[in-house]
């Protein structure tokens, strides 16, 4: 998420890490990022909120990094 620097301002969802049994909420809000493990039972989501993001350029990240 330090990628996009101050572009992103906040991002919210859950998402499954490669090697991890549990989903993890993330949360990112003011330059601090928060994991913790969540019980959420749907598909995993990310929810972005930001300033002239190229959500192509996000999306391709987020396939590389939790595929």
């Amino acid at each position: 998420m330090q990628q996009w620097g101050y572009s992103l301002l906040r991002a919210k969802g859950h998402v499954r890490l490669a090697g991890e049994d549990s989903v993890q909420l993330v949360q990112l809000a003011g330059n601090r990022i928060s994991w913790e493990a969540s019980s959420y039972p749907g598909q995993p989501y990310i929810v972005c909120i930001g300033l002239n993001l190229d959500e192509k350029a996000i999306s391709r990240s987020w396939a590389a990094l939790f595929s």
